[in-house]
């Protein structure tokens, strides 16, 4: 599972970091372990701006074995989705005119250079 996190930190240009999780045996292993990432992103957001939390959180997940009962959970439902807290990324008014939040980011990147310059 590949997780993408868009940092920005102040006064440089926003950058994406990815960060890949262990290689599993099977899908629901691979899924389990991306929601636990993503999980853990959210949880540590804003506090690590250098994500050393977050790359501790995914070299633990490499020594880690679900067990069957964890795997059980149907991660692509949506009450699995709604484990994660709320985050809003993107401003309502500005998600109609995006496709993806990595968009909306590129784009705002753009407008600030531009103002720099």
């Amino acid at each position: 599972e590949e997780l993408s996190v868009f940092v920005l930190r102040p006064g440089r240009p926003l950058q994406e970091v990815r960060l890949w999780g262990p290689r599993r045996y099977t899908s629901q292993e691979a899924r389990r372990d991306g929601a636990e990432l993503r999980r853990e992103a959210f949880a540590s957001a804003g506090q690590d701006v250098e994500l050393g939390r977050l790359r501790r959180f995914a070299a633990e997940l490499w020594y880690r074995e679900w067990l069957p009962e964890e795997l059980a959970i149907d991660l692509s439902s949506t009450d699995a989705e709604r484990q994660l807290p709320e985050h809003e990324v993107v401003a309502p008014a500005d998600k109609g005119k995006f496709k993806s939040t990595a968009e909306w980011f590129h784009a705002k990147d753009r407008v600030e250079e531009a103002a720099v310059f």
